[in-house]
């Protein structure tokens, strides 16, 4: 693949990404509130890539990908029990 046929990774198209997932089609956020969840959004994704940089990228392999590894599944942990403390409230 020629360097100038990879396509451009970008932050905002990951943004949209996930406002997409987290937000029914159609639901209108205030404006307030849609701005402090892209600064999170930003400000998490920015320390990832500094964790990525610093840390995971000054690690044997191996050790990478059990780090990686461990990173997801604290994230699948989390997501998971998001999910079920919102459907045990929306049962209430």
């Amino acid at each position: 693949m020629k360097k100038n046929d990879k396509k451009k990774l970008e932050v905002s198209a990951e943004w949209h990404k996930f406002i997409a997932k987290v937000f029914p089609k159609g639901c209108k956020l205030p404006p307030l509130q849609r701005v402090e969840m892209k600064r999170a959004f930003y400000a998490g994704f920015g320390q990832a890539l500094v964790l990525m940089h610093e840390k995971v990228g000054a690690m044997e392999e191996s050790e990478a990908v059990e780090a990686m590894d461990s990173l997801n599944e604290e994230v699948q942990t989390f997501w998971s029990r998001q999910v079920q403390y919102t459907l045990k409230a929306e049962d209430n």
